[in-house]
């Protein structure tokens, strides 16, 4: 054969194939990078997930801690009327008005801490009543805190969903 058919030969049949297989080829590569770079993404998006999950307790438990530190100041403060209204006032701060934003309304949860907040100030008008002396001593609301000690129990049972960690 001569070197002009060689060269025809080559043009028209050996040519089209070389560049055919290195597409293949540069496509075989570019594949092994995108699943590369998709297994890191996935990677990065479970680390995301698990550091805003974390985040959400790490918020919701302040509220929690805040709320159950209220009831406490209620518990042993309730014959002093400027310390009631001095922790009223930083639970409305710290727990009822960041609660909307960590909490779905169906859940209860941003209602219920109002519910104890608006509880607290309506015993607060009666905190001056006297109630029978008990073993020699008068208690001054002992009502509000009765009624404190109980919403400590349902604090925790309300809060205990949203705190439980899954992994």
């Amino acid at each position: 054969m001569c070197w002009v058919c060689w060269t025809k030969l080559a043009s028209t049949v050996l040519i089209p194939v070389v560049i055919g297989f290195a597409t293949v080829l540069i496509y075989c590569k570019q594949l092994a990078i995108n699943n590369k770079l998709l297994a890191t993404d996935t990677k990065q998006l479970a680390t995301d997930t698990k550091q805003l999950k974390l985040q959400y307790y790490d918020r919701r438990y302040k509220l929690y801690d805040s709320a159950r530190e209220f009831l406490s100041i209620i518990i042993e403060h309730y014959a002093n009327p400027p310390e009631i209204e001095k922790a009223l006032k930083e639970y409305w701060r710290s727990c009822v008005r960041p609660s909307i934003f960590l909490f779905k309304p169906e859940t209860g949860v941003s209602k219920y801490l109002e519910e104890l907040a608006r509880e607290v100030e309506k015993h607060r008008a009666k905190m001056d009543e006297i109630l029978p002396e008990e073993n020699g001593k008068s208690f001054k609301g002992a009502s509000i805190t009765k009624w404190a000690e109980t919403e400590m129990t349902k604090l925790q049972e309300i809060f205990k969903p949203f705190l439980l960690i899954e992994d």
